[in-house]
């Protein structure tokens, strides 16, 4: 071992070592260096911009949407007591929900009906009420913001809420419809456009007095979906409930597999740019190898072994990597540190793992980018060598 450190520091370090190869080896670093700081950082903006997409596309939806299958909740206030209390979750709120539609000025709009706790759209639309939700109209609305337009309606008008929900007379089926103030507008995300009224009333209007369609689940910033979802599921089971538990991925399946097909064809993409920077190390490695040919021999015949040539040639090409790596996470960390402070218009969202896979696949790449060169070394006979010298 002593030898094959002594021959890396030889072949580094030597003041007399070879001028072309220093160059090549601090160009590799370098080339190192800027690939994991460029890679972290354009992995980060995508980071930052996934993450910014999502929280627009899931703004004010829950984590987790949990039904009943084929049938709607007993308004058992012992069942949003058992959700409440599972570890990782912040809140459970029951709701009711159906079919309708938004007419206005004879104007007419599909709509989501969601009732949910009057606190809650007092909240959502003048927290200043809080508290005092009486002032509040007892029917009232809370309509999209991108419907406000399209009816041209605003707040305090009076509009129709048509139920998908009607009733057989002589004359025909018949909608039935009821009027709500509008209270406010919400600029929530959701594929289908959702209008908010009060818990009592909704269900009152959609005939669902002392039921439930389901609760909305707000976990905490560190819980685990997939944790909480097998707990909510078993839990359910034991009270004799086989519930259907969604999340905006289940909703939106399509828009969640193209974040992961983008995820993915970028880390390709960039792994590629990396295995770039290892050639250099490979070029570097094989001009070292045959400028030092001769040496090479003279070690073979004074009882250096392959092993502890392949060692030592190894070792270079892990220290350059080391090297590169290591100036590559001190860029990205000041490269992170000006993000910060100029307050870019695109979010960069560092993690920690992708950092560490990145740092992790260049090491592999450059250790790889040495295995030729080591083994051109270690085949060097010596008694060839010198008589070719």
């Amino acid at each position: 071992m002593n030898f094959v450190l002594a021959l890396v520091g030889r072949y580094i370090f030597s003041a007399r070592g070879d001028r072309l190869f220093g160059f090549v080896t601090v160009f590799s670093v370098i080339g190192i260096a800027i690939g994991v700081a460029a890679i972290s950082t354009v992995q980060a903006a995508q980071n930052g911009v996934i993450s910014q997409t999502l929280a627009e596309a899931r703004r004010g939806l829950p984590d987790i949407t949990v039904r009943l299958e084929r049938m709607n909740f007993d308004a058992e206030p012992s069942l949003a007591q058992f959700i409440a209390s599972v570890p990782g979750i912040a809140e459970a709120l029951p709701f009711v929900e159906g079919q309708a539609a938004v007419s206005f000025n004879g104007r007419t709009e599909p709509v989501l009906l969601r009732g949910i706790e009057r606190a809650e759209i007092i909240d959502m639309i003048n927290p200043r009420l809080t508290g005092n939700e009486t002032q509040s109209p007892k029917w009232l609305v809370v309509l999209p913001g991108n419907l406000q337009e399209p009816l041209e309606v605003f707040v305090g008008q009076r509009v129709e809420v048509i139920s998908a929900d009607g009733a057989s007379t002589g004359l025909g089926w018949l909608p039935r419809s009821r009027g709500f103030e509008v209270f406010g507008f919400h600029d929530q995300g959701g594929v289908t456009p959702t209008i908010f009224a009060p818990l009592a009333e909704s269900q009152l209007y959609l005939r669902l007095k002392d039921k439930w369609t389901g609760f909305a689940v707000t976990l905490e910033p560190t819980a685990r979906v997939d944790e909480i979802r097998a707990i909510l599921t078993d839990g359910f089971a034991e009270l004799g409930y086989t519930v259907a538990l969604e999340t905006w991925e289940d909703i939106n399946v399509v828009q969640a597999d193209v974040f992961r097909v983008m995820k993915r064809v970028m880390a390709i993409v960039l792994a590629l740019i990396m295995v770039i920077a290892g050639f250099n190390i490979l070029a570097s490695q094989l001009m070292l190898v045959r400028d030092k040919r001769m040496s090479i021999a003279v070690f073979r015949s004074m009882g250096a072994s392959r092993m502890q040539l392949i060692l030592a040639f190894v070792t270079i090409g892990f220290v350059v990597a080391l090297a590169g790596v290591t100036s590559g996470l001190v860029l990205t960390m000041a490269l992170a540190l000006a993000a910060e402070q100029t307050g870019l218009t695109i979010p960069l969202l560092y993690l920690g793992v992708d950092v560490a896979v990145i740092a992790g696949i260049a090491v592999v790449i450059c250790f790889l980018a040495t295995l030729y060169p080591a083994f051109r070394a270690a085949s060097v006979d010596p008694a060839i060598a010198l008589r070719e010298a």
